[in-house]
């Protein structure tokens, strides 16, 4: 009988540790901050461009028991100009984003570590405007990726003379292994109204890859405040070679729901 007692015990006190993790829960996202993008693009120059956008991101994350379930994306826009030249008119206005989602499965959980791999589908858009050109001033450029996806959450517990830092950390990482590319054609954007380049490709034909970092600072009511920082590549190595990354830090409020 006791051990019996002792088992439920050890089940309930493991349930309620369970239920202490900030991350445990349904959050609606909102996000404010900037990003830096880089970009050459074979349509437009064979110069590297670079800018600043102002960029906002909204999004649902989920996370109960063993499983991780987010949907999220983000917009921003803002100007570019050649990376490599000084007093001169090129300019591109652009207007870029993502949307992601993603779902894992907690394969390591320990009080203070987690860790959850799964599969994304991880999608990065680019609507790029040149100032100068009047023939060919629009170029884009979407890829439509799906793959691996990783996540690691991480609550040390800190204390600074006695008081609390409810501070955590969460890093995720996607790694898509195919995308459907949607990009301007070699020598037309369009071709019967349709973009002049679509087509289904592997990892090595491309390259796609995501990083995000958060700092996670819970509030008393449920909510929480993160800092974030996101980097988003992608490579097409085709007749018109593209190269694209993003850099955003931005501040994310999470309403618990």
């Amino acid at each position: 009988m006791k051990q019996l007692s002792l088992l439920a015990l050890l089940a309930f006190f493991c349930a309620h540790l369970q239920a202490q993790s900030l991350f445990e829960g349904e959050y609606i996202l909102f996000g404010l901050g900037g990003q830096m993008e880089n970009f050459k693009d074979d349509l437009v120059s064979p110069v590297q461009y670079r800018g600043y956008s102002g960029a906002a991101a909204l999004g649902w994350h989920s996370q109960h028991g063993a499983w991780q379930n987010n949907l999220d994306g983000h917009i921003a826009i803002g100007l570019q100009s050649p990376a490599t030249l000084n007093n001169v008119n090129n300019q591109t206005t652009t207007i870029s984003g993502s949307i992601n989602y993603n779902l894992r499965y907690r394969l390591v959980n320990s009080e203070k570590q987690a860790l959850f791999l799964g599969l994304c589908s991880a999608n990065l858009i680019g609507f790029r405007q040149h100032n100068l050109y009047s023939n060919s001033s629009l170029s884009f450029s979407n890829f439509i990726s799906y793959g691996l996806s990783a996540s690691w959450q991480y609550q040390p517990h800190l204390k600074i003379w006695n008081v609390k830092l409810p501070f955590a950390w969460q890093s995720e990482f996607n790694f898509p292994l195919a995308s459907y590319l949607i990009m301007p054609g070699y020598n037309r954007q369009f071709f019967n109204d349709e973009a002049g380049l679509r087509k289904h490709s592997f990892i090595g034909d491309f390259w796609h890859l995501e990083f995000r970092h958060n700092l996670v600072y819970p509030l008393k009511n449920g909510n929480q405040v993160r800092l974030s920082y996101h980097w988003n590549y992608a490579e097409y190595n085709g007749l018109n070679y593209l190269a694209q990354a993003q850099h955003y830090l931005m501040f994310h409020l999470l309403f618990k729901l």
